[in-house]
């Protein structure tokens, strides 16, 4: 979140990852997914997230008000893994 915040408020785009690498906030491991990213156009390591189903039970719980990550994960240990579930 620090990384996407700091890029957000760069004055102009980020062209390389060693260009990232002179805004605070921006380290080395970042600076290889932006790279990553620039030359694919995707992030590997986000296409895994996106495939992992208690990733997407967690976000799909925290779409409901007041349920963040902490309410998420209690529910999802007690079985309730989408909002039908939920209801």
């Amino acid at each position: 979140q620090k990384a996407a915040a700091a890029l957000r408020a760069h004055p102009s785009a980020v062209v390389s990852g060693k260009e990232a690498r002179g805004i605070a906030g921006i380290g080395k491991g970042m600076a290889e997914r932006i790279d990553k990213v620039l030359e694919s156009g995707h992030l590997p390591e986000l296409e895994e997230l996106k495939r992992d189903t208690d990733v997407v039970a967690l976000r799909e719980l925290q779409l409901v008000h007041g349920v963040g990550a902490v309410r998420a994960g209690a529910l999802i240990g007690q079985g309730i893994r989408t909002l039908d579930g939920l209801r």
